[in-house]
């Protein structure tokens, strides 16, 4: 005896669970790219890209000519402009200056560095 098989009706709820399959990827997606963006601005707001960190930016002038060529009038100059421009200015003159300075100098985080030193 040979079996007849039965074509499957579609039932009601077919259209239902589509719909609540596609809902569910949907918030899937939606809770990913929120958890995404929320750490992503957690991360550039703890880095100090976003504003220039809590206590703004920073500037280093490292005058290593100042041993040999002094030129107080280049670090009054450049220390106001930066000032002015929102930046806390570090200057380090030629006697500081070492080559340890120079090794430890990206440890220190400054957003600009000025070298003022022989060619």
């Amino acid at each position: 005896m040979s079996r007849r098989r039965q074509k499957k009706r579609p039932e009601k709820d077919e259209p239902r669970r589509e719909k609540s399959g596609r809902l569910r990827r949907a918030a899937v997606v939606l809770l990913g790219v929120g958890l995404l963006s929320t750490a992503l601005a957690a991360g550039l707001l703890l880095s100090g890209v976003v504003g220039g960190g809590p206590s703004g930016p920073r500037a280093v002038i490292v005058d290593q000519l100042s041993l040999s060529q002094r030129n107080p009038d280049f670090t009054a100059s450049a220390t106001d402009i930066l000032e002015q421009a929102d930046y806390t200015v570090d200057y380090f003159p030629g006697e500081q200056v070492t080559v340890d300075f120079y090794r430890n100098l990206p440890t220190h985080g400054y957003d600009l560095i000025i070298l003022r030193v022989h060619s």
